[in-house]
């Protein structure tokens, strides 16, 4: 009875960091056209076979409400883009979300992160060869493949930043944070023979993404858990605390140290700082610009689509949720994912594994701010894969 969906929904794990590789444009992707296949067959699972979907109201029903809101405040406030945003934000937060979590219900997530795993292998290992090969040989393969955008750009000492099948480093390194996590997760529960080979793998590239959005992310995150675990803790004594966490804060500590001072991260250090001049840079003045129309406005909404249509460029989705969706919209995204992290800390997985997931989750929400769009769905997929 869940042979269609077995078939119809693999290559959409395959092929999901493929949104610029092979594209036609930026809504017709591999990894968008291998999800079409994958919502026709949780629809029909889900009316035909009767396999009914587990709804929570406390994750699920704030997208659900975004979805309604934006279409209603799109009656007051239309713009010549809001069709295509409704149409984008339906896809993403209806169709392609709660498919996936059809699938993650019904086949359960160990099928689904098998697939998931040849995804991971696949953008990896590319990674790796075209490194190699563009060291040994000055040949960038990635610039072969058809794409959206040139997969060009370099890091200091003329190292050449990973792309993989993505539209820029900073969106590969969102999926290899998610999957490259949920595929290790697995590999280590069931003490697979590959998992130090995956590990590897996955670290080298996200190492070669230079991604300054992730690792201001991580860190951030990482900040914040530390803090909720501390208020947590009444009377600290820093002999009885856990070693892991004592051992993570020492290494985060080193990090950070490196990070600062080392003249090998200083193009990332600047990026976080807002201290580049490079293209994307300007992201600091950009925000204190839409922050001071989202002031004059009250909170109000724009309109989707009216940061495009005035070449407002953002460079961060809850700045512009708010510009264009007013408050309400940010503050259904806030409760989304403080519902799922509070998911986590009730289950019964490990405490390491908590506090891993409890990161990454934060991480991936948090790397939002440097993304231009909500089109590439990690974070609110690798929420749905905690189970």
């Amino acid at each position: 009875m869940k042979l269609p969906i077995r078939y119809f929904s693999i290559p959409f794990f395959i092929f999901l960091s493929f949104n610029s590789a092979f594209a036609l444009n930026q809504y017709i992707t591999i990894s968008t056209v291998t999800s079409l296949p994958l919502i026709i067959n949780a629809i029909f699972n889900n009316f035909y076979l009767k396999s009914k979907l587990k709804f929570s109201k406390y994750i699920d029903l704030p997208l659900v409400l975004l979805v309604i809101y934006l279409m209603f405040i799109s009656i007051f406030f239309y713009t010549d883009k809001t069709i295509n945003y409704l149409t984008a934000y339906s896809y993403i937060f209806i169709f392609l979300y709660f498919s996936f979590k059809q699938i993650i219900q019904d086949m359960s997530f160990d099928w689904a992160n098998k697939f998931n795993r040849i995804g991971i292998y696949l953008t990896t290992s590319f990674i790796c060869v075209n490194f190699l090969i563009n060291n040994l040989f000055s040949i960038n393969i990635q610039e072969y493949i058809p794409r959206l955008r040139e997969a060009s750009a370099f890091y200091s000492f003329k190292i050449l930043r990973a792309y993989g099948f993505s539209i820029e480093p900073t969106v590969l390194s969102g999926y290899l944070l998610a999957f490259g996590v949920l595929a290790l997760y697995s590999s280590y529960l069931n003490k697979w023979k590959d998992r130090y080979l995956l590990s590897f793998l996955i670290a080298i590239s996200i190492f070669l993404t230079f991604s300054a959005g992730l690792i201001a992310s991580l860190l951030i995150s990482l900040s914040i858990i530390y803090f909720i675990k501390f208020i947590k803790i009444r009377k600290i004594k820093i002999f009885k605390l856990n070693k892991n966490f004592l051992l993570s804060f020492i290494i985060l500590s080193i990090f950070i140290s490196l990070l600062l001072l080392s003249p090998i991260f200083s193009d990332i250090t600047s990026k976080i700082l807002f201290l580049d001049d490079i293209p994307g840079s300007g992201r600091g003045i950009k925000w204190l610009s839409i922050i001071e129309r989202i002031n004059q406005n009250n909170f109000l909404p724009y309109g989707l689509g009216n940061a495009s249509l005035n070449n407002r460029q953002v460079v961060n989705w809850y700045l512009q949720l708010i510009y264009e969706g007013g408050f309400i919209a940010f503050f259904l995204i806030v409760f989304h994912v403080f519902s799922l992290y509070i998911y986590i800390d009730k289950s019964y997985l490990s405490p390491f594994t908590k506090f891993t997931f409890h990161v990454v989750l934060l991480a991936l929400f948090i790397q939002l701010n440097v993304f231009s769009s909500f089109y590439y769905p990690y974070a609110f997929l690798f929420g749905l894969s905690i189970r």
